[in-house]
């Protein structure tokens, strides 16, 4: 287990802040429903998620609404059990032992800033950070109706996929599910040329007139900053040793996280990622 430590410290260069950055405030949620096939070897399998897609005047955050909502949950749970805690000691908080195993990355976008941040649960959170670049879309002439709004048809070739997007030129949101970053309106629906990932609208709300708590657009505030190649090392540790791993990450995160930032993840290898450029 001390071996394994140090190899993951080693690893990361391990370095624990508070990544730089400037908060926003969410006008807006779009709902989309994330297909994908994530294993290549069962082409008639796909994996469906409820994601959501944090809208603020100059930021967006695109990551799981199911992790959300459960993560919401996990955090009421240890208020309770603190707020009812009568032992002599500081209280000792128990996690539900049902965490489902949602998506766990999210993705930060800023225009402004012209940068993608993201952020990767493994029992810490690793955020890496990249330029953001339009992708060279060719928009068509061909337009058809979805869910009652009329869309334009854009394609591209972007990570190794080539992308079939249909977007809605009077809703000019400059956010984006993922990374398709670069259209002129909010896209409706987004799948590669063999349908392996699909990003369907869902919904959209509007939070500018509603009177409730500010829904902060932001990547969790302690993360371990590293690169993606140190990410894809360290998944293949866990692939190799998925107990030895969850042990050490568990160590190395008390003192680092809250405990109310704990969530489910799984240890299936994806063979198909959204990003192909992430295969080796």
């Amino acid at each position: 287990m001390k071996r394994l430590t140090c190899c993951i410290l080693i690893l990361l260069n391990f370095s624990t802040s508070s990544f730089c950055q400037n908060i926003d405030t969410a006008i807006a949620k779009v709902f989309y429903t994330l297909k994908h096939q994530q294993n290549i070897n069962n082409k008639d399998r796909f994996y469906n998620e409820n994601m959501i897609l944090l809208v603020g005047k100059k930021t967006s955050l695109f990551k799981s609404y199911e992790r959300m909502i459960q993560s919401e949950n996990v955090a009421k749970n240890i208020e309770e059990q603190i707020k009812n805690w009568t032992g002599p000691r500081a209280p000792r908080t128990i996690l539900p032992n049902n965490l489902s195993a949602f998506s766990t990355q999210e993705v930060l976008q800023s225009p402004q800033n012209k940068t993608i941040k993201t952020s990767e649960y493994l029992w810490l959170n690793y955020c890496y950070e990249e330029p953001l670049v339009s992708i060279n879309w060719k928009l068509l002439p061909e337009r058809k109706q979805l869910n009652g709004i009329d869309c334009q048809k854009a394609t591209a070739v972007y990570r190794g996929r080539e992308w079939i997007v249909w977007f809605a030129p009077e809703i000019p949101l400059e956010t984006v599910p993922w990374k398709l970053y670069g259209l002129p309106g909010l896209i409706i629906e987004a799948h590669d040329k063999n349908n392996e990932v699909q990003f369907l609208f869902a919904g959209l709300e509007n939070l500018n007139n509603k009177q409730t708590d500010a829904v902060l657009v932001r990547l969790p505030l302690k993360v371990v900053s590293t690169t993606l190649n140190n990410i894809n090392k360290l998944k293949e540790v866990m692939y190799k040793d998925p107990s030895g791993f969850t042990n050490t990450q568990m160590k190395m995160a008390r003192g680092i996280i809250d405990p109310k930032e704990f969530a489910g993840f799984g240890y299936r290898k994806i063979s198909n990622p959204i990003d192909l450029t992430e295969v080796k």
